[in-house]
């Protein structure tokens, strides 16, 4: 045998392989599986990450394709079955595809054939047909689920039969384990606060209306900690001071309420009203303590929700809240002008 023959006629057999008009349209074939794989992929994180505030605000603009993508989501489980369903497919006739591409290059090894196979499409595949299009779909979600929802709808008419016998299946699947059937249609926080900047920008809604509402958002997603007043810039009082002190302390601080500590400025007991002061006063009790005279104040944790801290005082009618680490120490007090200022911006201090 001529030196290099061997090695030389398996190159040539493998380059003649690949110039065969065979793999040609075998390759042809994997690039239309990856195209299609692309567009399944891209069509599912479209369509699950579109606010339908969004679309329905396409839909009033009467783009094209708005009305389709808008009844494909009213259907949201038959939709993603149908896109799944068509992944699947594609994905696996990719993975077969593979199979035979490598097995005509690399020739009778079946089993490295697979293995090349295996690798190569799993890699096309990922960058391809997942992370590539679903980047894009991301970013671009309301052109996407647009621009889709043509061929998405011939194709969730073509496998319906599958989709409802799979959708059969699920609820069955959904009865035995204790799932809920149906998925809550509920505006999101996001969504809501769309629609709320959609009606400003439309003049629906004045810019100070908007505010207040986005204001009212953040309400249950902002923790008490960033509105409160600190330890340190607390104006309290002890509770062994006299209320005739008390009443000089509320002309000086201007405030209507003022927290009571124990001697130390870390021990918070409650706090005293100054109407409750004034009411003593005019007893003449200008003697008496303010410990004798205070209320109790609630606590609550610093990492509590404005929400909860103010649902908390719709419960109990207090208007002052001391907040406390995970240690128990007092960090800090708010109240319901501070939470008011997050809805409504700046309120003058009470006098």
């Amino acid at each position: 045998m001529a030196p290099g023959g061997f090695g030389g006629s398996t190159v040539r057999c493998a380059t003649e392989r690949a110039g065969s008009p065979f793999v040609i349209e075998y390759f042809v074939l994997l690039a239309g599986l990856l195209a299609l794989s692309a567009f399944f992929s891209s069509s599912e994180t479209a369509y699950l990450s579109i606010e339908g505030v969004r679309l329905e605000h396409e839909r009033r603009r009467r783009l094209p394709g708005a009305d389709r993508a808008a009844r494909l989501l009213a259907e949201p489980r038959r939709m993603l079955a149908s896109i799944l369903v068509g992944n699947n497919l594609v994905n696996t006739g990719a993975a077969t595809v593979g199979a035979v591409i490598a097995q005509e290059l690399v020739g009778g090894s079946g089993g490295l054939s697979i293995v090349i196979a295996t690798i190569a499409v799993t890699i096309l595949l990922v960058i391809f047909g997942e992370i590539g299009p679903k980047s894009v779909a991301l970013h671009h979600n309301l052109a996407v689920a647009r621009y889709y929802s043509l061929p998405l709808t011939w194709w969730a008419r073509l496998t319906r039969p599958a989709v409802a016998a799979l959708d059969w299946t699920s609820r069955i699947w959904l009865r035995i384990v204790g799932g809920q059937e149906e998925a809550h249609s509920a505006l999101s926080l996001g969504e809501l606060r769309t629609a709320i900047v959609q009606a400003r920008d439309e003049g629906e809604l004045e810019t100070q209306d908007t505010s207040v509402l986005l204001g009212a958002l953040r309400l249950g997603e902002t923790q008490v900690r960033r509105i409160m007043t600190p330890r340190p810039q607390i104006y309290s009082i002890d509770s062994a001071a006299t209320l005739e002190e008390a009443g000089r302390a509320f002309g000086e601080a201007g405030f209507l309420r003022l927290p009571v500590r124990y001697g130390s400025a870390d021990d918070y007991i409650g706090y005293l009203h100054g109407s409750d002061v004034v009411a003593e006063l005019g007893r003449g009790k200008r003697e008496d303590r303010v410990r004798d005279a205070m209320r109790e104040a609630p606590v609550e944790s610093e990492r509590a929700s404005v929400q909860r801290v103010l649902t908390e005082m719709q419960t109990t009618g207090q208007q002052l809240m001391l907040l406390i680490d995970e240690f128990g120490a007092t960090t800090g007090m708010v109240t319901l002008e501070d939470i008011l200022e997050l809805v409504v911006g700046n309120i003058r201090s009470e006098t």
